[in-house]
Parts: C-alpha cells; structure tokens; sequence
C-alpha cells in the first residue's frame, strides 16, 4: 500500500504560529474570567446603585 504524502497547505502553522495563537487564546480566556470576577463583585456588592436600578440595566451598559 502506498504511503500517504501531507502536503504543506497555507492553513498549516509554524511552530512560532501554534505557540503564539496557544498564548493568545489562553489571554482571551483569562480575560473573560477576569471579566467575569469583576461583573461578580459588581452585582454582589451592588455597586451598580449609583447609577442604575438594576444590575441588568447597569450590566448591559458596561458590556456595551
């Protein structure tokens, strides 16, 4: 049986590449949580009654 050849295809990454988009996506993943732990303290303290009625209404405003 023959042996399969893998081309290189222009969507393959470099070593350099995997490694960077690997670091990346774990930036975007620790601001989403950082993200997530702020909104937290934000509702759980209310710090969102100075300015809105609701943490929803307070909320939508900040991630807008």
């Amino acid at each position: 049986m023959p042996k399969l050849i893998k081309l290189k295809s222009s969507l393959d990454l470099t070593h350099d590449e995997s490694r960077d988009r690997l670091a990346l996506e774990r930036k975007v993943e620790r601001a989403f949580y950082v993200a997530g732990v702020a909104l937290a303290q934000l509702r759980d303290r209310r710090l969102y009654r100075s300015t809105h009625s609701s943490f929803e209404r307070g909320g939508r405003c900040i991630v807008n």
